[in-house]
């Protein structure tokens, strides 16, 4: 890891905030033209974006205390051609509700996914299905595969993908369109007499405060030993039906949410209160029942109460069957150059070692004494934090206050931009705002990705782009977490973003595709130097 004095002398890496068009050019290109040409290697441009580079007349949004730059990667992101993916908007298909027969809705593809056929081989323009496009139109609105739509959500959005590797790193380049950032997460405010939750993800909270994220997940190629069926002793699996296979109806804001009886999920995760991804394959073969009750033992809810012994779970985690999740974090990771490393098994889960963030609650604030963070006066300026010292001064309309350029300097303990919260010199006034995370570096095998990702928005356009590049070894060393890629092998992968203030189910997605190292596939990876 990079020192952090290297990090902040590089003239690349300003403050992460976003730059609005004003008098005085963005700080980027204040930087030089050293540093301009620099950023337009590894984040190139054609077109009509080219011109608004050098006409200067954008604001953007970058990492702060990043360990990963873009001089980082050995790759000429610029002659490398870009796959145009397609993901669209899923509602609850479940595949619990895809695969079985259902009293509103049976799926017309079942069979064919049953057969081992793909996703894509009947979603496309030959395959006489409804496209991705078609899709997203359809799901997201009211109907039986959506019960709570959301006003202005986008029935697809288009990503581009292109992917490079050496002897010893694997790397992928992303670019797509969207409307806000989406670097802001759920806070906590003053309200003049103790600390509370502000904001959260759409539908629930109306205010829209949540990240922005990016996620691939990667799996073992079919006929290999780590390979992932969609259900025990089933030939077709994740290479042909890509993440559906770890959506299911038990799941948060699913058909048969499990979070409605958090008494029968703690009894089989005991720290959970919910259901999150997890494979078929981890769990034994169905009861009776009704999925009404909600009780996890039935094909229609996806069986989540029924988890194998710890044994054959093992033997199943050695073997390598689960899949890979790299995500990427608008405001948990991304700020400080990481993207979350996570797998998908008997459970969605982060891999060993701490996350690149430590949470704090109202009820840690509130407490006598408190305990938590707040912002460091001797390094964040106050101008930062509209007018506050020790929190951001949200006054009357934070929600407008937290996203001016001048209030996003995020609470990292890295830089000391965070120091313990402490009575003694702050007393908080009404509308104060502080950050339910504090980030921090990533550990051990959560920490094996990094990223580095850039948003730029023109003036007068609807929508900015978002360009993200991640890194990781090909082998990280922890094959009980990561996927080991390997030279002349395609792997099977599948793509998701969530964008406009949501979280769960409300991504867009993509049906399966695959990556080539050395190998013939649909994003074919150039091997560098």
């Amino acid at each position: 890891m990079k020192s952090l004095e290297r990090r902040m002398s590089n003239p690349c890496m300003t403050d992460m905030r976003i730059e609005r068009p004003a008098n005085a050019l963005p700080a980027w290109r204040r930087a030089g033209s050293a540093c301009l040409a620099l950023l337009l290697a590894a984040f190139p441009v054609h077109g009509d974006e080219a011109e608004i580079s050098q006409g200067l007349q954008r604001y953007e949004v970058k990492p702060e205390f990043t360990t990963f730059q873009p001089e980082d990667v050995p790759v000429n992101w610029a002659e490398i051609p870009a796959t145009d993916i397609r993901l669209f908007y899923p509602g609850q298909s479940s595949w619990d509700w895809l695969i079985s027969p259902q009293k509103a809705f049976t799926h017309p593809g079942s069979l064919v996914i049953k057969a081992g056929l793909s996703c894509r081989a009947c979603h496309s323009s030959l395959g006489g299905a409804l496209d991705e496009e078609a899709l997203g139109e359809k799901l997201v609105k009211k109907g039986h595969a959506e019960n709570d739509p959301i006003d202005g959500k986008r029935p697809v959005i288009d990503l581009q993908v292109k992917a490079a590797y050496n002897d010893e790193d694997m790397y992928f380049w992303f670019r797509w369109k969207t409307a806000e950032p989406g670097v802001y997460h759920n806070v906590m405010r003053f309200d003049g007499q103790q600390w509370a939750g502000y904001g959260g993800a759409r539908p629930a909270n109306d205010l829209g405060l949540y990240e922005d994220r990016l996620t691939l997940m990667l799996g073992y190629p079919q006929g290999s030993k780590g390979y992932v069926a969609a259900d025990t002793g089933a030939s077709y699996g994740f290479q042909s039906a890509g993440c559906f296979i770890a959506c299911h109806d038990g799941m948060r804001t699913m058909r048969h949410d499990a979070a409605n009886n958090k008494a029968g999920v703690r009894a089989v995760f005991p720290k959970a209160g919910d259901i999150r991804k997890y494979l078929l394959n981890t769990r034994k073969a169905a009861q009776q029942g009704s999925p009404a009750n909600l009780a996890g033992l039935t094909d229609a809810e996806g069986r989540w109460a029924l988890l194998k012994g710890e044994d054959e779970l093992a033997r199943m985690r050695e073997k390598g069957e689960f899949l890979d999740m790299w995500m990427w974090r608008a405001a948990r990771s991304g700020p400080i150059g990481y993207a979350d490393d996570l797998s998908v098994f008997d459970s969605r889960r982060g891999d060993a070692g701490k996350s690149s963030w430590q949470r704090q609650r109202p009820k840690n604030l509130n407490a006598n004494p408190p305990k938590g963070f707040m912002f460091n006066a001797a390094t964040v300026p106050s101008t930062r934090l509209g007018g506050g010292k020790y929190a951001i001064r949200g006054g009357d309309d934070p929600l407008a206050g937290l996203k001016r350029q001048e209030t996003l300097p995020f609470m990292t303990l890295l830089g000391d931009r965070a120091v313990p919260y402490d009575p003694n010199v702050y007393t908080p006034t009404v509308g104060d705002l502080l950050f339910q995370r504090v980030l921090r570096a990533p550990t051990q095998s959560r920490g094996d990705i990094q990223a580095y990702g850039v948003f730029s928005k023109p003036p007068g356009e609807i929508r900015g782009t978002w360009t993200v590049i991640m890194k990781r070894k090909l082998n990280t060393g922890h094959p009980d977490d990561d996927i080991v890629l390997e030279d002349g092998t395609a792997y099977p992968i599948a793509f998701a973003i969530h964008d406009d203030n949501v979280a769960n189910r409300r991504h867009n997605v993509s049906f399966e595709y695959t990556v080539g190292l050395g190998s013939d596939a649909d994003i074919v990876a150039t091997k560098v130097k």
